[in-house]
C-alpha cells in the first residue's frame, strides 16, 4: 500500500504519553479512543509540535518534524483542529477571510510581501460556500458565529489540498446534529481526497462511524488497536480500561 503519511515512533512526554507509535496512511480514518485523561489530547499536541518535552520521532510525509514545534508540522502539511477550538484554534480578532488563509499566507505570498488578494479572495468565497459557513461577510468575526459554524471555519483552514495529516480532537463536541453530519462529511472528503485523519473522540457512535480503524489510550499508552468486526463500543471500553 501507500507509504504512511504519518509515522509516530515511541513518543513518550513525563507520565503523560508512554511510548506511543502510530502510522496513517493516506485516505485514512485513524480513531483514538480512550477515557478522559487517557492521553488522546496530549498525543495530537505532541504530535503538532506543541509539547516541548515530548521526546520521540514523528514523520509526516517523509519529514521528520519532531521537537520542531508547530510551524515546521504546518511546513509539513500537518493541521490540527484542536478540541479548545476558542483558545487554541481561530484567532478571534481577525475576520473570518484572515482565520481561512491563514495557514496559506506564505503560498499566496509573492515577492515575500505582496500578497496575491484576487487569489485568496477567492480563496475564502470558495471555501466559505463549500463548508456552508453562514456570516454576514467573510469579514465578520469568529466571534459572531455559532460553535457549529465556529466549528466548520476552523476545518475549513485546515481543509485545502496542501493538508497532508489532519489532527482532529474533538471536532463535534458541542455542536447541532445537522451541523455534526456536515463535519462528518468534510472529514470523509478530507479521507477521500488522500489526507490521512487521525481522530480523537469521545463519542463512541462517532468513532466507529467514521474509522477505518480504532487505536485505543489508558493512562498515556496504546493498549490495543481494533479493526473491522472488533470495532465495538464493549471493545473499546475493555481496552480503555486494560494495563
Amino acid at each position: 500500500g501507500a507509504q504512511p503519511a504519518l509515522v509516530v515512533e515511541g513518543l513518550s512526554s513525563g507520565t503523560r504519553l508512554r511510548g506511543v507509535s502510530l502510522q496513517v496512511r493516506p485516505g485514512e480514518v485513524v480513531g483514538v479512543g480512550g477515557l478522559v485523561g487517557s492521553g488522546r489530547s496530549e498525543l495530537l499536541d505532541a504530535v503538532f509540535g506543541l509539547d516541548p518535552r515530548a521526546q520521540g520521532r514523528v514523520t509526516a510525509n517523509g519529514k521528520e518534524i519532531g521537537g520542531k514545534g508547530p510551524r515546521a508540522a504546518i511546513a509539513a502539511g500537518v493541521g490540527y483542529v484542536p478540541e479548545d477550538r476558542r483558545l487554541q484554534g481561530l484567532f478571534f480578532q481577525m475576520g473570518i477571510d484572515e482565520n481561512i488563509t491563514m495557514p496559506f499566507m506564505p503560498s499566496l505570498a509573492t515577492a515575500g510581501f505582496f500578497r496575491r488578494f484576487l487569489a485568496e479572495r477567492t480563496l475564502v468565497s470558495g471555501r466559505m460556500s463549500e463548508f456552508k459557513v453562514k456570516a454576514a461577510s467573510p469579514a465578520s468575526q469568529p466571534g459572531e458565529l455559532s460553535g457549529g459554524n465556529q466549528q466548520k471555519l476552523l476545518l475549513a483552514r485546515w481543509m485545502g489540498r496542501e493538508t497532508k495529516v489532519l489532527l482532529l480532537d474533538e471536532p463535534t463536541r458541542g455542536i447541532d446534529v445537522g451541523t455534526k453530519n456536515e463535519v462528518y462529511r468534510l472529514i470523509k472528503e478530507a479521507a477521500s481526497r488522500g489526507a490521512a485523519v487521525l481522530l480523537v473522540s469521545s463519542e463512541m457512535p462517532e468513532l466507529l462511524a467514521l474509522s477505518s480503524r480504532v487505536l485505543v489510550m489508558n493512562e498515556g499508552r496504546l493498549t490495543g488497536e481494533l479493526r473491522g468486526g472488533e470495532m465495538t463500543q464493549a471493545n473499546i471500553l475493555r481496552l480503555a480500561t486494560s494495563a
